[in-house]
Order: structure tokens, then sequence, then C-alpha cells
């Protein structure tokens, strides 16, 4: 191969565009050639250094060796090096707080869902809310007596306008804050 195919080569290389095929003949060019261009001789040792990594393996005791790993009941220590027939067990450095924070939730719910306070009697509420009259005996408070502010209807609809007209004009001030507009 010319060094302008081999340079076109690389260049395909490097954009992931070359066949298996090419790479190998590119791997096979540069262990063949030691004497080649100054130029590609960092491609060089890249290539020699693809060929020894290729080479490693991982031993025939290998399968034995995870089998023993995996099936082992006694912890490794960190730091400390396997070895062979020694049992190995993953150590739990997370259960105490995982247990911690399954309880935090269980009483979170509890407290939120399993001791509200009851919610008043409707007759409690508008109790509450009424006005009553003074001439009410305390005996009849149980049943709340109500009585209008306003006597006359026409007061009473110019206050609710107004009320509605303040909650308006608030909530286009809120509009024009959060919109900018």
């Amino acid at each position: 191969m010319e060094k302008a195919t081999v340079k076109a080569l690389l260049e395909k290389y490097w954009q992931a565009e070359t066949t298996v095929e090419e790479e190998r003949a590119l791997a096979a060019w540069f262990s063949d050639n030691p004497d080649a261009d100054p130029e590609l001789e960092p491609y060089r040792a890249l290539f020699a250094y693809f060929d020894e990594e290729s080479r490693i393996s991982p031993g025939e005791d290998f399968e034995v060796r995870i089998l023993q790993a995996i099936t082992a009941s006694q912890p490794l220590q960190p730091g400390e090096p396997l070895q062979p027939g020694q049992p190995l067990r993953p150590i739990r450095h997370f259960h105490g707080g995982l247990i911690a924070a399954a309880a935090s939730v269980c009483i979170l719910v509890i407290g939120l869902f399993l001791l509200r306070p009851e919610p008043p009697s409707p007759s409690a509420v508008v109790a509450k809310n009424a006005i009553v009259s003074t001439d009410t005996p305390a005996a009849a408070l149980s049943v709340a007596v109500i009585k209008d502010t306003y006597n006359d209807p026409q007061q009473a609809l110019t206050a609710i306008r107004h009320a509605l007209l303040v909650a308006s004009v608030h909530l286009n001030e809120g509009r024009k804050q959060i919109t900018g507009k």
C-alpha cells in the first residue's frame, strides 16, 4: 500500500467508516512496515497496542474463579485481594438507612391520613359564621339563627358588587405582575 492510500484509510478509520477488512489491512501494513514514514509513526504504535491487547486472555481458570466469587458467603474487605477458594459476599452499607427511610415514610403517612382531626359538624360551621341575635336564649344556640346584615336588597347587591370589583382589581394586578402586561 502507498502512503496516500494509508492516509485515506486512516481518515476513514477516524470517521468510523472503515470495514473490518480495511482495519485489518491497516494493522497489517503498520506491523509489516517498521520503517514507515515518521509522520505515520504514532499510528503504528496505536495499531501495535491494539494487537497486543487483543492477545490478552483471562486465563483457563477464569470461569472457575468467577463462579467461586459469586457463590461465596464471606465478605471481602476493601483492599483485600481475592484468594482462590475464598468466598465473597457483598457488604451492605445502606441496609439500616433503607429501614430508617421506610419507617419515616410510614410515620408520615400515618400522621397525614390517620391522625387528622375530625372535621367540624355542619351546625358548628354555621354557628361560627352566623350572626346570632342577642335575644336568643343560650339553650337555643345549638340551632343557629342567621340574621341578615342588610335589610335592603339593593344595599346587599351594592356591597356584593363592591366586593367583586375589589377582588377583580386585585386579580388583575396579580396577573399583570405574572405576565408583565
